[in-house]
C-alpha cells in the first residue's frame, strides 16, 4: 500500500491490531480465530482499544479523531461508537487499478467520468478525483455524506465531485432509462440497507445490481469494480453472475480481499471482489 500510512501489525484471539498513521488501534476482529504471533508488548501499544460492550477505552489521553494518508489522499478518521474509524483498508487494494486506469483515459485528452456508488467516507472519490477524473459521490447516508464531503475539502477535490443522496439502486435504474454512461464504477453495497421505500439485502439485489452497472459503463470501454462482504457471495460467484451480463471479450477478475500483516505471511480475509474491464483488446 504506497504511500499509505497503515500498517496491519498483528491478529489473534478475536482481535486486530493496526496503525493508522501515529495512532495504534486494538479492535474486535470475528475472523482472526487463530494466535497473535507478537508478543503482547506491541499490544500494550495501543492508543485505543474497542470492545462492543463497553465501546473505545484509551491508554494514553482520549482522542476522537485524526487524519492520515492512505492511497495518496488525505483521510479524517474518527473513533464512531461502533469501532468503526471511517475507513476500511481493503478498499485501498484497489485503489491503484482505478488511478491506472485514469491514468490511461487522460493519456487520451479526455477527463473520464466516476460513479462511487455506496461512497461511504470517500476515500475512493478522492483517489479518482485527485487522478483526474469527475467524481459522483453516491449514498444514502447523511452522516457518510457529510464525512464524506469533509474528505474532499481537505483534500480540496470539492469541484472535481459531486454529491448525491440517493438510493443506489433506484438511481442506477433512472440513469438506465436516461441512457447514462461512466467510465468507472465503483460499488461497495452494505449487507443489508433501509430505504425510504423499504429495505433490502445484498444477496436479494446483486443480480439488479450487477446489470445495471455493467449496463451503464462506457459502451466504449469501462472499468465497474464490486466488493461485499455477504459470505454467500464469493469470488466464483460474483463471477459467474457477472459473465451473465457480458461478451467473452470482456476481463472477469474475482476473488477474495485480504489482507496481509506487515511481518508475517498471514492473511486476513475482508471479503470479495469482482472487476470487470470492458476496454477493447488491441
Amino acid at each position: 500500500m504506497d504511500q499509505t500510512e497503515y500498517r496491519f501489525l498483528d491478529s489473534g484471539n478475536g482481535r486486530i491490531l493496526e496503525r493508522f498513521g501515529d495512532i495504534v488501534l486494538d479492535r474486535m476482529c470475528s475472523t482472526a480465530l487463530w494466535a497473535p504471533l507478537k508478543e503482547k508488548a506491541i499490544w500494550t501499544q495501543a492508543d485505543a482499544i474497542y470492545n462492543s460492550k463497553s465501546g473505545w477505552s484509551f491508554t494514553h489521553k482520549p482522542f476522537s479523531h485524526w487524519t492520515i494518508k492512505a492511497a495518496g489522499a488525505k483521510v479524517w478518521l474518527r473513533l464512531e461508537k461502533n469501532g468503526q474509524i471511517g475507513l476500511f483498508p481493503e478498499h485501498i487494494l484497489y485503489i491503484p487499478k482505478i488511478v491506472s486506469f485514469i491514468s490511461r483515459i487522460r493519456q487520451n485528452g479526455e477527463v473520464p467520468t466516476l460513479l462511487n456508488l455506496f461512497g461511504y467516507t470517500g476515500i475512493c472519490s478522492v483517489a479518482g478525483a485527485l487522478a483526474g477524473a469527475s467524481v459522483l459521490h453516491l449514498d444514502l447516508s447523511r452522516r457518510a455524506l457529510t464525512w464524506a464531503n469533509k474528505n474532499f475539502e481537505i483534500n480540496q477535490v470539492n469541484e472535481r465531485v459531486k454529491i448525491i443522496r440517493d438510493d443506489a439502486l433506484k438511481f442506477l435504474q433512472r440513469k438506465a432509462r436516461h441512457g447514462a454512461s461512466y467510465d468507472l464504477i465503483v460499488a461497495d453495497p452494505p449487507l443489508f440497507s433501509r430505504t425510504p421505500k423499504g429495505s433490502w439485502k445484498v444477496n436479494q439485489v446483486i443480480h439488479d445490481l450487477l446489470k445495471l452497472c455493467i449496463k451503464l459503463l462506457n459502451p466504449h470501454g469501462g472499468l465497474f469494480i464490486l466488493t461485499t462482504h455477504s459470505p454467500e457471495l464469493d469470488g466464483e460467484t460474483l463471477r459467474n453472475i457477472t459473465a451473465d451480463f457480458v461478451s467473452t471479450e470482456a476481463i472477469i477478475e474475482a476473488g477474495p480481499l485480504r489482507l496481509k500483516e506487515s511481518d508475517s505471511e498471514r492473511l486476513l480475509h475482508r471479503g470479495y471482489f469482482v472487476s470487470l474491464d470492458t476496454t477493447p483488446i488491441t
